[in-house]
């Protein structure tokens, strides 16, 4: 089992999306409390930003941020910050180069979730409010999002006890 919530502001603006997104995926998180996404569109930004899944393992994690360094050399890209939180690495690169061909190959090689100047889609395990803890996902402002919770278990949600 499921539940999706979604949310799109007529008025340009910068609203509390990822806030309202969280209070809604709460009223829905008896369909599936195991796992939560979003999709966030946020700010514009200048810099591209993208978004991997990495092992959490630390000595694989590693590996993996390190291949995605290599790749990012190969097109030219040059990261302007990074932050790895869980099993997410998000990183904003400079950029000017063929973005198909960019993100063609780095998909080939690399667990990319997300790329744009926009959107980022944040999903772990967890409820809503645990991946707000980990991600910030309340602080993100912008016109529109969705988000899933999910159920990745057969039978009665686990305790937290």
């Amino acid at each position: 089992m499921c539940g999706i919530a979604g949310v799109l502001y007529k008025q340009a603006g910068n609203h509390e999306i990822g806030k309202t997104l969280i209070e809604m995926l709460d009223g829905c998180q008896h369909r599936g409390p195991d796992s939560t996404g979003f999709a966030l569109y946020g700010e514009d930004k200048d810099l591209l930003q993208l978004r991997f899944i990495v092992p959490t393992d630390a000595g694989a994690c590693q590996d993996a941020i390190d291949g995605i360094a290599t790749l990012l050399e190969r097109h030219g890209a040059t990261i302007e910050s990074e932050l790895s939180v869980g099993c997410s690495y998000q990183i904003s690169v400079n950029f000017e180069g063929d973005l198909l061909a960019f993100t063609k190959d780095i998909e080939e090689h690399a667990k990319l979730v997300s790329v744009g100047h926009a959107l980022d889609i944040i999903k772990d395990d967890g409820t809503a409010h645990e991946l707000d803890e980990l991600y910030h996902v309340g602080e993100v402002r912008g016109t529109h999002g969705i988000g899933h919770v999910r159920r990745t278990r057969s039978g009665p949600p686990a305790s937290k006890t």
